[in-house]
């Protein structure tokens, strides 16, 4: 693929070469985590089925030299429409978890979700986007605790 841009692993062309690659990676217990969804695994399936009906569409005899992909998310602008969702516990795949994710996410200008149940602080993940425009949601689990959930919804507010 001559036009395309920087890599960091040249056998990595799509979520599925990227899950196989990971997945040999990991211990078996992490790995089931990630790659396995709750019960029957239906929303996990459907949210697959979802992400394969995107499709780049060419167009045939366009000036394509100047293509702008970027949009706006919670009134930030990014470099396009895709974002990390929220998601648990990255360091069980990786060392540096949701701060090497946000570190990602500020480098390249795309939206990040964080989990509640992260391994990492959301001050700790927020600031690697620090002076940059990339924008930060906060997953919320509702807890029977009311405080927890307020103190939780107060830290991500103040960020």
């Amino acid at each position: 693929m001559a036009n395309r841009g920087k890599t960091l692993d040249p056998e990595v062309f799509c979520i599925k070469d990227l899950k196989e690659k990971a997945s040999k990676k990991m211990p078996k217990m992490y790995r089931e985590y990630f790659n396995e969804g709750a019960m029957d695994m239906i929303t996990l399936h459907d949210n697959e089925a979802a992400f394969d009906r995107y499709r780049i569409r060419p167009r045939i005899l366009k000036n394509i030299s100047k293509i702008d992909t970027t949009t706006e998310i919670w009134g930030e602008r990014v470099l396009f429409p895709f974002g990390f969702s929220p998601a648990a516990m990255h360091r069980l795949a990786h060392p540096d978890g949701e701060i090497g994710t946000s570190k990602a996410c500020a480098a390249l200008n795309v939206a990040m979700g964080l989990s509640a149940y992260a391994m990492d602080s959301l001050e700790d993940v927020i600031a690697q986007g620090k002076g940059k425009t990339n924008p930060y949601a906060m997953q919320v689990s509702l807890l029977k605790n009311k405080d927890i959930n307020l103190q939780l919804l107060q830290r991500a507010e103040s960020e």
